[in-house]
């Protein structure tokens, strides 16, 4: 009788681990997709990213005689800023640990929402220079 309540017992305490190890799976797989879908709205920004780097390059080349100084530092730091955000972005995406899973579930939780806060500044800088560009280049 005790070793049919023990193997009860056991098999109980297995599957509420188990139940609690998939809901975990599930919290850390949630906080993935927002990762994702936040490099995801982040990403397509790079194309523009790159038009504006590419008119400021011709602007520079062609007006080094002709700008005057103030809007010369100007077109040079917003390339910066441009340069900075697309090399944010691809040293975020060749950091990211994908194999989050072999971590403890708090240190994946910890890891996944550092990740979701890199990402999103990223996103952010990238907005700012994009928008900064499209604003002084129109």
């Amino acid at each position: 009788m005790k070793q049919i309540l023990s193997i009860l017992c056991l098999g109980i305490i297995m599957i509420s681990c188990n139940g609690e190890k998939k809901k975990q799976q599930q919290e850390l797989k949630q906080i993935y997709d927002q990762v994702i879908d936040i490099h995801d709205v982040a990403m397509p920004k790079l194309q523009p990213i790159v038009k504006y780097q590419a008119e400021i390059q011709k602007q520079l080349a062609n007006g080094q005689d002709s700008l005057d100084k103030p809007t010369l530092d100007e077109l040079n730091k917003m390339n910066i800023n441009l340069l900075k955000s697309e090399r944010a972005m691809m040293d975020w995406m060749h950091n990211l640990n994908t194999q989050y899973d072999t971590l403890s579930f708090e240190d994946a939780k910890q890891y996944l929402l550092e990740e979701k806060e890199n990402i999103t500044q990223v996103n952010e800088m990238m907005d700012r220079a994009v928008e900064h560009a499209r604003t002084k280049l129109q």
